[in-house]
C-alpha cells in the first residue's frame, strides 16, 4: 500500500496486488468470441480479413461480407428499428422526432427517454457493468480504491486521457 501510495507500482504491479486482494477486473471483449466456432484455419482467414481492414485494404462492410461468408458470427447491436417494431406508424413517427431532437440537442437523453418510455417504446437496457469491488470487506475495498486512485493520478501525470469509467471518475462525475 505504502508503495502504491508513493507511486512505485506499475500499472501490472497494482493490478496484481488488487488480484490478490480479491478484485475482479472485468475481462476486456475479444475476437475470439466471435471466431469461437470456427476451426484454426478459419480462425486465421478471419484474422487475416480484419487485418486488411485495420489496414484500408478492405472497408468495415467488405470486412463484414467476407468474415460473415466464413461463417463468423457478429454480436447483435440494439437497433432503433427493434425499440420501434410493436409501435403504430404514428408513433413510430414521433419516436423519430424525439430521437432527433435528442441528437439536435433540444432534449437531454433523460428527458427522451422519458417521452420515448410514454409513447411506449421498451428502451434496451444498459449492460450492467460487474462492481469489481464485490465481495470485498471494506478495508480490502479501500486498499483497492486507493490502488486505482493512485493509478489515476500517474496517467494524468502522463496526460493520459481517461474514459469515463466510474472506477476512474470523481464522486462528483459519477
Amino acid at each position: 500500500l505504502e508503495q502504491e501510495k508513493s507511486g512505485k507500482l506499475t500499472r501490472e504491479q497494482a493490478q496484481e496486488e488488487l488480484t490478490k486482494l480479491g478484485v475482479k477486473f472485468p475481462e476486456k471483449g475479444k475476437h475470439g468470441d466471435m471466431f469461437a466456432n470456427l476451426d484454426e484455419a478459419t480462425k486465421e482467414k478471419a484474422k487475416s480479413i480484419l487485418e486488411q481492414e485495420k489496414s484500408g485494404k478492405l472497408t468495415r462492410e467488405q470486412a463484414k461480407e467476407e468474415l460473415t461468408k466464413l461463417g463468423v458470427k457478429f454480436p447483435e447491436k440494439g437497433k432503433r428499428k427493434d425499440m420501434l417494431a410493436d409501435l403504430d406508424e404514428a408513433t413510430k413517427a414521433k419516436a423519430k422526432s424525439i430521437f432527433e431532437q435528442e441528437k439536435s440537442g433540444k432534449l437531454t437523453h433523460e428527458q427522451a427517454k422519458e417521452e420515448l418510455t410514454k409513447l411506449g417504446v421498451k428502451l434496451p437496457e444498459k449492460e450492467k457493468h460487474e462492481d469489481i469491488f464485490a465481495g470485498l470487506d471494506e478495508t480490502t475495498k479501500e486498499k483497492a480504491k486507493a490502488i486505482l486512485e493512485n493509478e489515476k493520478k500517474q496517467l494524468e501525470a502522463l496526460n493520459v486521457d481517461l474514459p469515463h469509467h466510474k472506477f476512474f471518475m470523481n464522486k462528483d462525475e459519477k
